[in-house]
């Protein structure tokens, strides 16, 4: 399962509303053998380290 923080406002590491102009999302390829999820910044134009993750096939 993935989540993202919210529909109308982000949220950060301690649940609580950033309320400065923001706009955050994800980014998910997928692949035969793997997916790759990526959380953007829409504003800054910048991707978010933090949330970069792998997730690799099993089946």
């Amino acid at each position: 399962m993935v989540n993202s923080s919210s529909v109308s406002y982000p949220y950060n590491n301690y649940d609580q509303t950033i309320q400065e102009n923001r706009s955050e999302g994800l980014i998910i390829d997928v692949y035969e053998d793997f997916v790759h999820i990526r959380g953007r910044d829409f504003i800054a134009q910048a991707w978010i380290p933090e949330a970069d993750k792998e997730v690799i096939r099993t089946f």
